[in-house]
């Protein structure tokens, strides 16, 4: 898998939370969402596209900030699917003021305890991506919003974090394996079609024992529409199997 592709997938499903996310505040703001657990999975399912299940409790948060938590979400690409992503705990950060006012704004999102697993079989099929499926006929987010009994309320959403992310790459025909650790990767003044500032650490292995760590900086945009990814102004520093470093930039 190339990087781009990885990015795409990541992307994606990044849009599936922040799709769950929306989903949760509008509902939780009302009502006692663990009532209506299975109706708010099948919203989300339905606008993204992957197979949501709500496995912790759903509820308000009311320590270090006032916000709207999730526990232990996973996530495949159909019911009989293996496992493509899981989260141990969502916390979405809420302004006070415009909660007073009846309004929706998120200071922030954080996702801790990121697993993805990307498996391709012997067969060349993955656990990411419908086949037969041309990307071409499938609703973008904006498109499928409304789908589902609830509607995803419209958020403003000045970072975005993920902490302790696992990813995971196996090709079972090529008998390869690799493994990404992302410590933390942090997105800032977040939006579609507009430059977001971003921060990163991470760490990659592979089966044979290689291993690169790196940290840095740069601004991230994605369309809309989740096709097109830029990487700009990439400043990064890494270390080679624990003893050569060097700076790159871009």
């Amino acid at each position: 898998m190339t990087a781009s592709g990885l990015g795409k997938v990541v992307l994606g499903l990044l849009a599936t939370l922040v799709v769950l996310v929306a989903i949760l505040v509008g509902v939780v703001f009302t009502l006692n969402p663990n009532d209506y657990k299975s109706d708010i999975q099948k919203a989300v399912s339905d606008a993204a596209g992957y197979q949501v299940v709500l496995e912790g409790d759903l509820g308000w948060s009311l320590y270090p900030v006032l916000g709207v938590k999730a526990g232990s979400v996973s996530v495949a690409l159909n019911a009989s699917s293996p496992r493509l992503l899981a989260v141990e705990q969502v916390n979405v950060g809420l302004q006070l003021l415009p909660l007073l006012e009846k309004k929706i704004q998120a200071d922030s999102l954080v996702f801790s305890g990121v697993q993805l697993d990307l498996v391709v079989d012997s067969t060349g099929a993955n656990n990411w991506q419908q086949p037969n499926v041309d990307s071409k006929t499938k609703p973008t987010i904006e498109e499928s919003k409304t789908t589902g009994e609830f509607s995803a309320p419209q958020l403003q959403i000045n970072a975005i974090d993920l902490k302790k992310i696992h990813i995971r790459y196996v090709d079972e025909g090529a008998a390869t394996e690799q493994a990404v650790q992302i410590d933390y990767l942090q997105l800032n003044n977040v939006g579609f079609d507009q430059p977001v500032d971003m921060t990163l650490a991470l760490q990659w292995q592979d089966q044979s024992g290689s291993q690169v760590s790196a940290s840095g900086s740069g601004v991230l945009q994605v369309n809309s529409a989740l096709t097109e990814v830029e990487i700009a102004s990439l400043n990064l520093q890494a270390d080679l199997a624990g003893f050569t470093e060097f700076r790159n930039r871009y």
